[in-house]
C-alpha cells in the first residue's frame, strides 16, 4: 500500500510543480499585490516578482523554499487505505490556504491514471493479495 501511495504522491508533486491544478489545467497565475512584498530587505511589486527574482517559477506551484513540497508524504497506510498529506504543520497550512485560492492538492484525472496503474501493477505482482486460514 505504501508503494501505491508513494506513486500517487509523486504524481501529485510533479503536477503541482508544473503549475497544474486538480483538473490538469494551468493553475491560477500569481497576481500582483497592491502593496508589494518585502523580502530579505528588498521590495518586490508582488510575490510572483519575488519568486522570479530568486530564480523560481512565477507560477502557483507551492514551491519557494521547498519546505511545503518536501513535506508531501504518505502519512499512514493500512491494509486497504493510504493517507497522503503534508507532514509539517506549517506546510499543511500553506497548502490548505493555497487550495482555497486554486485547488491543486488532490487527485487529478492523470493522477488517478497513475494510481490505477500502480494498483494494477501491484495486483499483477501478487504482492497485494494475501490469504489466511480462518478456523
Amino acid at each position: 500500500m505504501r508503494q501505491i501511495g508513494q506513486a500517487l504522491a509523486d504524481s501529485i508533486s510533479k503536477r503541482i510543480h508544473a503549475g497544474l491544478d486538480v483538473n490538469d489545467t494551468a493553475a491560477k497565475s500569481l497576481k500582483a499585490s497592491a502593496r508589494g512584498t518585502v523580502r530579505k530587505g528588498a521590495h518586490y511589486p508582488s510575490y510572483g516578482a519575488y519568486k522570479a527574482a530568486t530564480g523560481r517559477q512565477n507560477l502557483r506551484d507551492l514551491f519557494l523554499s521547498g519546505r511545503t513540497m518536501r513535506s508531501l508524504k504518505v502519512l499512514s497506510v493500512s491494509e486497504n487505505k493510504g493517507v497522503i498529506g503534508f507532514a509539517d504543520q506549517k506546510a499543511d497550512l500553506v497548502a490548505h490556504l493555497n487550495n482555497l485560492r486554486d485547488k491543486q492538492f488532490g487527485v487529478s484525472p492523470k493522477d488517478r491514471a497513475v494510481l490505477n496503474q500502480a494498483v494494477f501493477s501491484m495486483l499483477g505482482s501478487g504482492k497485494i493479495i494475501t490469504t489466511e486460514h480462518v478456523a
